[in-house]
Protein backbone atom coordinates (compact mmCIF):
# COMPACT_ATOMS: atom_id res chain seq x y z
CA UNK A 1 0.00 0.00 0.00
CA UNK A 2 1.19 3.53 -0.69
CA UNK A 3 2.91 5.51 2.04
CA UNK A 4 2.55 9.30 2.07
CA UNK A 5 4.24 12.13 3.89
CA UNK A 6 1.24 13.39 5.87
CA UNK A 7 1.97 17.10 5.41
CA UNK A 8 2.47 16.73 1.65
CA UNK A 9 -0.66 14.59 1.28
CA UNK A 10 -2.74 17.20 3.10
CA UNK A 11 -1.23 20.02 1.04
CA UNK A 12 -2.09 18.11 -2.17
CA UNK A 13 -5.64 17.42 -0.99
CA UNK A 14 -6.14 21.08 0.00
CA UNK A 15 -4.99 22.12 -3.48
CA UNK A 16 -7.46 19.64 -5.03
CA UNK A 17 -10.33 21.08 -2.98
CA UNK A 18 -9.30 24.61 -3.96
CA UNK A 19 -9.53 23.52 -7.61
CA UNK A 20 -13.08 22.28 -6.89
CA UNK A 21 -13.98 25.64 -5.34
CA UNK A 22 -12.60 27.50 -8.36
CA UNK A 23 -14.54 25.27 -10.78
CA UNK A 24 -17.74 25.82 -8.79
CA UNK A 25 -17.35 29.59 -9.08
CA UNK A 26 -17.06 29.17 -12.87
CA UNK A 27 -20.15 26.94 -13.06
CA UNK A 28 -22.15 29.49 -11.04
CA UNK A 29 -21.77 31.86 -14.04
CA UNK A 30 -23.53 29.41 -16.39
CA UNK A 31 -27.19 29.67 -17.31
CA UNK A 32 -29.85 27.56 -15.61
CA UNK A 33 -30.55 25.94 -18.98
CA UNK A 34 -26.91 24.92 -19.43
CA UNK A 35 -26.74 23.46 -15.92
CA UNK A 36 -29.95 21.49 -16.48
CA UNK A 37 -29.14 20.33 -20.02
CA UNK A 38 -28.38 16.60 -20.15
CA UNK A 39 -25.86 15.38 -22.69
CA UNK A 40 -27.15 13.77 -25.88
CA UNK A 41 -26.22 10.30 -24.57
CA UNK A 42 -28.90 10.65 -21.90
CA UNK A 43 -26.53 10.89 -18.94
CA UNK A 44 -26.80 13.28 -16.02
CA UNK A 45 -26.81 17.05 -16.40
CA UNK A 46 -24.34 19.24 -14.48
CA UNK A 47 -26.91 19.98 -11.76
CA UNK A 48 -27.63 16.26 -11.36
CA UNK A 49 -23.93 15.47 -10.96
CA UNK A 50 -23.61 18.20 -8.32
CA UNK A 51 -26.73 16.97 -6.50
CA UNK A 52 -25.15 13.49 -6.42
CA UNK A 53 -21.94 14.98 -5.00
CA UNK A 54 -23.96 16.90 -2.41
CA UNK A 55 -25.29 13.61 -1.03
CA UNK A 56 -21.71 12.47 -0.40
CA UNK A 57 -20.64 15.91 0.79
CA UNK A 58 -23.35 15.90 3.47
CA UNK A 59 -22.49 12.39 4.61
CA UNK A 60 -18.71 12.59 4.64
CA UNK A 61 -18.17 16.09 6.02
CA UNK A 62 -20.31 15.13 9.02
CA UNK A 63 -18.70 11.69 9.40
CA UNK A 64 -15.19 13.16 9.18
CA UNK A 65 -15.95 15.99 11.62
CA UNK A 66 -17.45 13.53 14.13
CA UNK A 67 -14.51 11.13 13.87
CA UNK A 68 -12.02 13.98 14.30
CA UNK A 69 -13.92 15.44 17.28
CA UNK A 70 -13.91 12.06 19.02
CA UNK A 71 -10.16 11.63 18.68
CA UNK A 72 -7.35 13.28 20.54
CA UNK A 73 -4.50 11.43 18.87
CA UNK A 74 -1.31 13.24 17.93
CA UNK A 75 -0.36 13.74 14.27
CA UNK A 76 1.86 11.25 12.49
CA UNK A 77 4.70 12.05 10.10
CA UNK A 78 3.61 9.56 7.50
CA UNK A 79 0.36 7.97 6.42
CA UNK A 80 0.15 4.33 5.36
CA UNK A 81 -2.91 3.86 3.18
CA UNK A 82 -5.12 0.86 3.99
CA UNK A 83 -5.82 -1.74 1.32
CA UNK A 84 -9.58 -1.02 1.21
CA UNK A 85 -9.21 2.75 1.24
CA UNK A 86 -6.57 2.62 -1.46
CA UNK A 87 -8.76 0.30 -3.56
CA UNK A 88 -11.80 2.58 -3.24
CA UNK A 89 -9.72 5.64 -4.11
CA UNK A 90 -8.20 3.95 -7.14
CA UNK A 91 -11.46 2.65 -8.64
CA UNK A 92 -13.56 5.76 -7.99
CA UNK A 93 -10.89 8.31 -8.88
CA UNK A 94 -10.54 10.41 -12.01
CA UNK A 95 -9.11 9.17 -15.28
CA UNK A 96 -5.43 9.90 -15.84
CA UNK A 97 -4.76 12.94 -18.05
CA UNK A 98 -5.70 12.27 -21.65
CA UNK A 99 -7.49 8.99 -20.83
CA UNK A 100 -11.15 8.02 -20.62
CA UNK A 101 -12.63 6.19 -17.66
CA UNK A 102 -13.19 2.55 -18.49
CA UNK A 103 -15.09 1.55 -15.39
CA UNK A 104 -18.49 3.12 -14.75
CA UNK A 105 -20.55 2.65 -11.61
CA UNK A 106 -24.25 2.92 -10.92
CA UNK A 107 -25.03 5.33 -8.12
CA UNK A 108 -26.69 3.74 -5.09
CA UNK A 109 -30.41 4.53 -4.90
CA UNK A 110 -29.95 6.98 -2.03
CA UNK A 111 -27.26 8.90 -3.97
CA UNK A 112 -29.21 9.30 -7.22
CA UNK A 113 -30.07 12.91 -8.00
CA UNK A 114 -33.51 14.37 -8.52
CA UNK A 115 -34.58 15.21 -12.06
CA UNK A 116 -33.03 18.46 -13.39
CA UNK A 117 -36.34 20.36 -13.34
CA UNK A 118 -36.78 19.51 -9.65
CA UNK A 119 -33.40 21.03 -8.78
CA UNK A 120 -32.61 24.69 -8.29
CA UNK A 121 -29.13 24.96 -9.88
CA UNK A 122 -28.07 27.95 -7.77
CA UNK A 123 -29.11 26.22 -4.55
CA UNK A 124 -27.32 23.00 -5.56
CA UNK A 125 -24.18 24.98 -6.43
CA UNK A 126 -24.30 26.85 -3.11
CA UNK A 127 -24.59 23.56 -1.21
CA UNK A 128 -21.68 22.10 -3.14
CA UNK A 129 -19.58 25.21 -2.49
CA UNK A 130 -20.41 25.01 1.22
CA UNK A 131 -19.31 21.36 1.38
CA UNK A 132 -16.06 22.26 -0.35
CA UNK A 133 -15.39 25.01 2.18
CA UNK A 134 -16.18 22.61 5.05
CA UNK A 135 -13.88 20.01 3.52
CA UNK A 136 -11.15 22.63 3.25
CA UNK A 137 -11.60 23.58 6.92
CA UNK A 138 -11.46 19.93 7.97
CA UNK A 139 -8.23 19.47 6.01
CA UNK A 140 -6.75 22.44 7.83
CA UNK A 141 -7.85 21.08 11.22
CA UNK A 142 -6.58 17.56 10.57
CA UNK A 143 -2.95 18.68 10.75
CA UNK A 144 -3.33 18.07 14.49
CA UNK A 145 -4.71 14.51 14.08
CA UNK A 146 -3.35 11.14 13.00
CA UNK A 147 -4.54 10.21 9.50
CA UNK A 148 -3.96 6.50 10.11
CA UNK A 149 -5.51 5.83 13.49
CA UNK A 150 -8.83 7.67 13.15
CA UNK A 151 -11.51 5.60 11.39
CA UNK A 152 -14.47 7.03 9.47
CA UNK A 153 -17.64 5.06 8.59
CA UNK A 154 -18.50 4.86 4.90
CA UNK A 155 -21.81 5.56 3.21
CA UNK A 156 -21.94 1.86 2.30
CA UNK A 157 -22.28 0.76 5.92
CA UNK A 158 -21.29 2.03 9.37
CA UNK A 159 -19.45 -1.26 9.77
CA UNK A 160 -17.14 -0.46 6.83
CA UNK A 161 -14.65 2.11 8.09
CA UNK A 162 -11.70 3.72 6.37
CA UNK A 163 -8.66 5.45 7.78
CA UNK A 164 -9.15 9.21 7.94
CA UNK A 165 -6.44 9.82 5.32
CA UNK A 166 -8.07 7.33 2.95
CA UNK A 167 -11.48 8.91 3.53
CA UNK A 168 -10.18 12.30 2.45
CA UNK A 169 -8.42 10.71 -0.55
CA UNK A 170 -11.54 8.78 -1.57
CA UNK A 171 -13.98 11.69 -1.23
CA UNK A 172 -11.76 14.09 -3.17
CA UNK A 173 -10.93 11.51 -5.88
CA UNK A 174 -14.69 10.90 -6.32
CA UNK A 175 -15.24 14.63 -6.76
CA UNK A 176 -12.41 14.83 -9.31
CA UNK A 177 -13.96 11.98 -11.29
CA UNK A 178 -17.27 13.84 -11.44
CA UNK A 179 -15.55 17.14 -12.29
CA UNK A 180 -14.18 15.38 -15.38
CA UNK A 181 -17.74 14.24 -16.13
CA UNK A 182 -19.01 17.83 -15.80
CA UNK A 183 -16.35 19.04 -18.22
CA UNK A 184 -17.45 16.40 -20.76
CA UNK A 185 -21.11 17.39 -20.29
CA UNK A 186 -20.36 21.09 -20.77
CA UNK A 187 -18.28 20.39 -23.87
CA UNK A 188 -21.06 18.28 -25.37
CA UNK A 189 -23.76 20.84 -24.48
CA UNK A 190 -21.67 23.65 -26.03
CA UNK A 191 -21.12 21.61 -29.21
CA UNK A 192 -24.86 20.85 -29.38
CA UNK A 193 -25.67 24.55 -29.11
CA UNK A 194 -23.33 25.34 -32.04
CA UNK A 195 -25.11 22.90 -34.35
Amino acid sequence: MPVFNSKQLLADLEADVQTCITATAHWAQLSVETLRQPPANGGWSVVEVLDHLNFYGAFYTEAIATAMANSGRAPGGQFNSGWLGNYFTRIIGPAPAGKVLKQKFKAPANAKPLAPRQLDPQEVLQQYQAYQQTLQQLLQQVHHKNLGTIRVPTSLSPLVRLKLGDTFRFVIAHQQRHHQQIQRILTEVAEGQRV
